[in-house]
């Protein structure tokens, strides 16, 4: 995302300082190496680098990593906020993905024939040639993977997710919400049974 994480997580705190946002932080206890912080319904997940960690020898464990989660209620407000925290990051590309995890409650159809069937009926859907379980919806211009768990070799139960990817700049929480109804109303997502 951003070559200077420290930097960037700093920037981010001096932004919501700065506009009164209020946050919670939880610094690092000891020798831990995470601080989290939560504003707005973002959640903020602040991994320090390892002091031992040198360009040459280091593991991706050992570097620095910044991680957002959102949550789906007052999604409009928090993405709106989410995007301009984006926008902080010293990294140029504007496109970032957003994962959408289903909760227990429903399912994706998770095997990557049955997407296939159901997105290729449907003349809004267009598959992303060189990328296994990759879509575009045309009318909303996002493009998004569909995880096929089947192939996952994890013993515990895989998590229904859908990958959206979007531009921090462009995209309006709007067209992510759209982007989930409509899988939903074709059954890409349904309840369980």
């Amino acid at each position: 995302m951003t070559r200077d994480i420290d930097a960037y997580f700093a920037h981010i705190k001096d932004y919501l300082d700065s506009n009164n946002i209020p946050y919670s932080l939880k610094e690092p206890v000891w020798e831990e190496r995470y601080t989290t912080l939560v504003v707005n319904g973002i959640k903020i997940l602040y991994r320090e680098a390892k002091q031992s960690a040198t360009t040459l020898h280091h593991t991706s464990d050992d570097m620095a990593e910044i991680t957002f989660r959102i949550s789906p209620h007052n999604f409009s407000s928090s993405f709106e906020l989410l995007s301009k925290l984006m926008a902080l990051s010293d990294d140029q590309s504007q496109m970032r993905y957003i994962a959408l995890r289903i909760n227990d409650s429903f399912q994706c159809a998770i095997a990557d024939e049955e997407n296939s069937a159901i997105l290729s009926a449907h003349s809004d859907y267009s598959v992303i040639k060189d990328r296994l379980s990759g879509y575009t919806n045309e009318l909303l211009g996002l493009n998004f993977y569909i995880f096929d768990s089947n192939l996952s070799f994890r013993d515990h139960k895989p998590e229904h997710t859908i990958s959206v990817v979007y531009d921090y700049g462009a995209t309006d929480a709007g067209s992510i919400m759209q982007l989930a109804q409509n899988l939903y109303a074709i059954g890409v997502i349904r309840k369980k049974k």
